[in-house]
């Protein structure tokens, strides 16, 4: 199960910046991998865990399997759960015999508005050099 975190416009900002402008890139990429990191530490604060549900050992694969990252060409961040975890979505979403315990979803909806507000700080910096 793959979240990405893309903002309208993101390739033609890629397309707009200079290509020698390195620094402006490596400051909006280190604001995704900042929001990211909140994302993923409150995905994996709301992820199911083997205390709360002994019986259920595998969760404990599940908070191991929570993984982000930026992709270095399009500046869209993800916040994923590996394959093995395939259960992932059936706690994020809920089975016809099992309530939802949404983890990746909340955590997407906490830190958007800070992802936004990052990338508009970046933004105004550089538009001010």
């Amino acid at each position: 199960m793959k979240m990405h975190i893309k903002v309208d416009g993101t390739e033609e900002l890629v397309l707009l910046i200079d290509k020698k402008n390195k620094a402006m890139i490596a400051d909006i990429k280190k604001a995704n991998r900042k929001v990211l990191k909140n994302m993923r530490s409150t995905a994996l604060v709301l992820a199911p865990d083997r205390k709360a549900e002994p019986k259920k050992r595998k969760y404990k694969k599940l908070k191991k399997a929570i993984r982000s990252r930026t992709n270095a060409k399009s500046l869209v961040g993800s916040l994923y759960v590996l394959k093995e975890t395939f259960y992932s979505r059936l706690l994020e979403l809920g089975t016809k015999k099992m309530r939802a315990r949404a983890f990746m979803i909340p955590a997407l909806e906490k830190h958007g508005k800070e992802y936004l507000d990052e990338i508009k700080t970046v933004m105004r910096k550089w538009n001010k050099l």
